[in-house]
């Protein structure tokens, strides 16, 4: 395991945009592996420009924090790297690519959906039951796991693509996204926002979106204030209990590709796993 980060606090959060995943220069990348310290794709970057630019001793710095970390090249990676990288170098290198990955663990098989259930996005098991929810991207449905263990396909009336779900702490309400993130045509009839999903498809509860907010991934606290990942413009929203629009938490912009969310035990930060960045803790009470 490699060590955490040290026990002073970590740089705050750089907003990044698509103009932040353009730098390509050494030292551009370097400020940038400073301001997200644990980001992994962030590192390969600067490795291959350190690769690129003929700084031998800087990339092997780089190879050997990926290998802490246990990142896993591929075959011809592996073969090639140590050409790359200069002849100073290439014994070193050579030895942290010898390694088999390890294996953690094994995924072991929940249920198999049919294959007409399309793109699945997210699953999540029905709190206090045996059943289970999926969404579909690209039915633009929702697909039910029956006591018989047969998936049902559930209709969803407005939907756009569906993907993350999410239930209320007491599993009361279930919520989930539609928004067009699949490059579909745009749907003028529609919803883009939250849906509720009450156990009465003729009576849902709709929240919608902001206008151009795309809502994707989702996560519920113990509040019952749901919160919502905007992977194309880059914010977090959420909607208090009681209210019928999603509000701004965290600016679009502030994240490159914001996808799964979780709530702290207390309540207090919302987790942002970002797609190329990393992880944030947002503090639920000023944004921050």
């Amino acid at each position: 395991m490699a060590a955490p980060l040290a026990a002073e606090a970590p740089p705050a959060w750089r907003a990044v945009d698509a103009a932040t995943g353009q730098i390509a220069d050494v030292a551009g990348l370097e400020q940038l592996a400073r301001d997200f310290p644990d980001s992994a794709s962030v590192r390969l970057r600067l490795f291959n420009a350190q690769l690129q630019a003929g700084e031998g001793e800087g990339a092997l710095a780089s190879l050997r924090w990926l290998a802490a970390r246990g990142h896993v090249f591929s075959e011809r990676a592996r073969a090639q790297i140590p050409d790359l990288i200069g002849p100073a170098h290439a014994e070193a290198a050579r030895a942290m690519l010898a390694g088999a990955p390890q294996v953690i663990a094994a995924s072991t098989v929940f249920g198999t959906l049919p294959a007409e259930a399309g793109l699945i996005e997210s699953v999540i098991v029905v709190p206090g039951e045996e059943g289970a929810l999926a969404s579909s991207v690209s039915r633009r449905t929702l697909f039910a796991l029956g006591p018989n263990s047969e998936w049902i396909e559930v209709p969803v009336p407005r939907a756009q693509a569906l993907s993350g779900l999410a239930s209320a702490p007491d599993g009361s309400l279930g919520w989930v996204a539609s928004a067009n993130i699949d490059g579909a045509a745009p749907d003028p009839a529609g919803f883009t926002g939250l849906i509720g999903l009450t156990g009465d498809m003729g009576d849902l509860l709709m929240i919608p979106a902001p206008e151009g907010v795309a809502v994707s991934d989702l996560a519920v606290g113990p509040d019952g204030s749901v919160y919502a990942s905007d992977p194309v413009g880059g914010g977090v929203y959420r909607r208090v209990p009681g209210k019928t629009a999603l509000e701004a938490l965290v600016p679009p912009g502030t994240f490159r590709s914001p996808q799964g969310l979780a709530v702290s035990a207390d309540g207090a930060r919302l987790y942002v796993s970002d797609f190329r960045y990393g992880l944030a803790a947002v503090e639920l009470g000023s944004g921050a």
